[in-house]
Formats: structure tokens, sequence, C-alpha cells
């Protein structure tokens, strides 16, 4: 839960782009290939966001919250990519 929070805290603009108010939400086997690549795509650069965010000045309660954001993304990029890799199966 406290993932979802922190992603909706620092990747709000990626959520908008995937069409969703929460990661949950987000159904890839409803989406195209052209939008599942996108939306992967652009959670990989969210992430490099945040760990660009994460620097040594940042106090460790704020290096939590990135991390645990990076972590909800990275759920994200590994159900876009179980979806393209059993549409991949199908041919």
């Amino acid at each position: 839960m406290a993932e979802q929070l922190m992603l909706r805290k620092y990747a709000q603009d990626y959520l908008r782009s995937i069409g969703v108010k929460r990661a949950e939400d987000f159904q890839p086997h409803e989406q195209s290939w052209t939008n599942l690549a996108k939306a992967r795509r652009n959670a990989r650069a969210e992430i490099n966001k945040l760990v660009d965010a994460t620097t040594d000045g940042v106090d460790a309660k704020r290096a939590a919250e990135h991390e645990q954001a990076a972590d909800a993304l990275i759920e994200i990029i590994d159900s876009i990519s179980e979806e393209m890799d059993y549409r991949d199966e199908l041919g």
C-alpha cells in the first residue's frame, strides 16, 4: 500500500500517461502493443528520474519513498513484460 501511495506522490504524471489513477487499475491485457511498449519505456524513465533525485544529500525518509515508488514502477514493468511475453508466445 505504501508503494502505491509513493507512486502517486512521485510519479503521478506517469500514472496519468497510462490513463489510471492507481497502478492496480492498469490492465496490460487491454492495451495495444504500442501502448505497452510506451508505458514500459516511460516507467523505466520514471525510475531513472527517481534514482537521479536520490542523491547523497537526500534524507533517509525521502530516499525510502523514492525506493517504494520505484518498486511500484517495477511491478508495472513486470506486468507489462509478462503481457508482452504472453503475446509473443501466441505469435
